[in-house]
C-alpha cells in the first residue's frame, strides 16, 4: 500500500464500486479506507483499514457473483451495528432458513 498508492486506491475504489448495489456507502466506505491508508497515521490504522477491506472485498465477491445473500451479508458487517462475533447478527427468519437448509444439505 505504502509503495503503490496509487494501485491500493484504484483497488479500493473497483471493490467498492462492485459493493454499490448492495452496500448504499460503499462508495464512503472506499473513500475511509483509501484515506487510511494514505495519511501519515497509516500504521496506526492498519488493522482497522485491511479489516474493512477484506470485508468490503467480500461484499464485492458476493455481489459479483450474484449472491442472494450479498446484501444481507453487508449490512451484518458493514451496516452500522457493529457485532464482531459469528451467529449474533439477526439475518431475518427467511434468510436464516435459507442458510441452514444450504449448510445442512450435505
Amino acid at each position: 500500500v505504502s509503495r503503490q498508492p496509487e494501485a491500493a486506491r484504484a483497488v479500493v475504489s473497483r471493490l467498492a464500486a462492485s459493493a454499490q448495489p448492495v452496500l448504499r456507502d460503499a462508495a464512503q466506505l472506499g473513500q475511509q479506507i483509501a484515506a487510511g491508508f494514505a495519511n501519515g497515521r497509516a500504521e496506526a490504522q492498519a488493522r482497522w483499514a485491511i479489516e474493512m477491506l477484506a470485508k468490503l472485498g467480500a461484499v464485492a465477491a458476493l455481489a459479483d457473483a450474484g449472491s442472494p445473500f450479498a446484501g444481507v451479508y453487508a449490512q451484518s458487517r458493514l451496516g452500522g451495528v457493529r457485532v464482531d462475533q459469528f451467529g449474533a447478527v439477526d439475518l431475518g427468519a427467511p434468510n436464516e432458513a435459507v442458510l441452514l437448509d444450504r449448510a445442512y444439505q450435505g
